[in-house]
This record gives structure tokens, sequence and C-alpha cells, in this order.
């Protein structure tokens, strides 16, 4: 397990890393490891997970968005309608969402994936900046990313991630998939 707040990367092109669990809001009883799939693996444990900072959306691969979804609905009490390619809902609250990266569990708050689109802006409609891709893997974007300074440090292949000054996310846990 790595320093609170630094994770490794793989050694390939990519900033990359092994996702093994998320974590609906802050009990722990509502974590869930991903499944390992010997078809699909890419490394030993979790999920095959790429950041970047320039990706506007989490994207989890398609091998496990319905199920995240399923579990992402009942613990909102509302009904996801995807549209489009997109997910909707009504804006009732969202969960924190925490992934388990390299043994540290990073949040993401629902102002970052859950957005007003309502034409009034009163909260009718709220689009969930969480997306299926068909690739065996996960693409974590800019929801990850917000509150924390991210240091990338090519010559460690670790990315750091620290809260940033005005925060408000949880400090940054250590944790095992369940």
């Amino acid at each position: 397990m790595s320093t609170p707040g630094r994770i490794s990367v793989h050694d390939d092109f990519f900033w990359s890393v092994q996702t093994t669990a998320v974590r609906f809001g802050t009990e722990r009883v509502d974590a869930y490891a991903f499944p390992q799939d010997p078809d699909y693996a890419i490394g030993a444990d979790g999920v095959y997970t790429i950041l970047d900072t320039g990706a506007t959306a989490i994207y989890l691969s398609k091998l496990y968005f319905s199920s995240f979804m399923e579990k992402l609905e009942k613990k909102a009490l509302t009904k996801l309608e995807p549209y489009k390619g997109r997910t909707y809902a009504r804006c009732v609250p969202f969960p924190s969402l925490f992934f388990l990266v390299d043994g540290q569990w990073l949040e993401v708050v629902e102002r970052d994936y859950v957005l007003d689109v309502s034409r009034a802006e009163d909260g009718s409609i709220c689009l969930i900046q969480i997306l299926p891709t068909n690739a065996p893997f996960h693409v974590f974007g800019m929801p990850l990313f917000v509150d924390y300074t991210v240091e990338f440090d090519d010559d460690n292949m670790q990315v750091a991630f620290n809260l940033s000054s005005s925060s408000e996310k949880a400090e940054i846990d250590q944790g095992d998939a369940p």
C-alpha cells in the first residue's frame, strides 16, 4: 500500500491504475469490489483505469456499468433514466462516491458528477456524469480530480492526490476491497 494520497501507476503509455472497489456514501457496508473477469483482466487486481484530466466524466466499462448504476439508483432512492447515451434523474441527494485505487479511497462528491440541466435550473432534472464505455477498462475524468491538487510524478511512477485547502471532501483514507 502506498503513502496516503500517493498512488502507484502502471509503467505503460497512460497514467493508469487498478481500481478495486467503489463505495456509495461514507458507510463501509456500502462498498463493493469490482469482480475480476479473467477474459478482460488487465493487471492483477481490480479494473485497469486510466486517469484522464481531459475527460469531462467518469467512464465505466460496460462490464460493470449496469451493476454500478443499479447500486447508485438504490442508494439515491430515485429512478435513473438512460436517454441517448446519457443518464438523467430527478435532482435528489446523491451519495459521494469513493473509488479504491491502490489502497486509497478517493472521493467524488455529488456536485462533481450530478449536474442540474433543467431549463429553469430548478432541480427538476439532473445529468449523471457517469457514462458507459465499450472498453474493458474505466476512464476517470475531471469529477475525480475536483478539489484535489494532483501531482504526476514520472520519476517515481506515482500520482499524488492532496486535498486542496478549500476542499470539503473527506480525508483520503487507506483501505482494502470488501
